[in-house]
């Protein structure tokens, strides 16, 4: 494995929680992924307050060097 291609990303619970929107509810989507590029991070998961629109969301993560990872989806797989 090439240990320098290897790349670690953040959720943005650490900072905000999508399920109780009063956990972290003073914390701004811009707050969280400043936060994560300072913390030295190169990618982040989509959070509920991210922008939904992609080119939208971009500029935002360019300018602190990063990319989304994934995004969180929740489905009923054996029902």
């Amino acid at each position: 494995m090439d240990k320098t291609k290897v790349k670690l990303a953040m959720a943005p619970i650490g900072w905000t929680n999508d399920d109780m929107p009063d956990l972290g509810s003073e914390n701004s989507f811009q707050q969280c992924i400043s936060e994560m590029a300072l913390a030295g991070y190169s990618g982040s998961e989509v959070g509920n307050k991210y922008p939904k629109d992609p080119e939208v969301l971009k500029p935002y993560l360019d300018v602190r060097g990063l990319t989304i990872c994934n995004q969180w989806f929740s489905s009923f797989l054996a029902s």
